[in-house]
């Protein structure tokens, strides 16, 4: 198990509900898995958990530390870049385990993220060379390429 990240995407016309309350989109407990709730809905661990299409959800398993380290800021006064915003963020140990990293970011942002993304993973190319991050960061590439183009929005968790 571990932390790990899990990301969908949300129509534009929710982006204000998303942003005020990610969760509303992922749920908790079993329901944070790469299924996730109706978008009008919150979890209920029950019939509002459905499949979603696989470009609206992303799994990032455990790549997402990688990710996040090979996107943030070097050297750290330096302002992230776009694609750095999809990574960001820690959970809170507590001495019973966790709290989540949850984060929203609109259509606008996410069209950022996705531009910026697909060209980190051109600068990536023979520099990442680890088969396993390269498998996610292609997904990461993947899913936000669609939402990009579909006008959409994501929510993430890392937990």
């Amino acid at each position: 198990m571990g932390i790990r990240y899990f990301a969908y995407s949300f129509p534009a016309e929710l982006s204000e509900v998303a942003m005020a309350d990610p969760r509303t989109f992922i749920g908790a407990g079993p329901c944070t898995t790469a299924r996730s709730t109706e978008p009008t809905a919150p979890c209920t661990c029950g019939s509002a958990v459905r499949n979603l299409r696989e470009e609206q959800r992303l799994d990032l398993d455990k790549a997402w530390s990688d990710l996040q380290r090979l996107t943030r800021p070097d050297p750290w006064p330096e302002p992230p870049r776009p694609a750095f915003r999809m990574f960001e963020g820690y959970v809170t140990m507590t001495d019973r385990g966790w709290i989540s990293w949850v984060r929203a970011l609109g259509p606008e942002e996410t069209a950022d993220v996705a531009a910026d993304l697909a060209d980190f993973q051109r600068q990536a190319q023979g520099v990442v060379t680890d088969a396993y991050v390269l498998e996610y960061l292609r997904a990461a590439v993947t899913f936000t390429s669609y939402a990009a183009s579909a006008g959409r929005g994501i929510v993430y968790l890392i937990g």
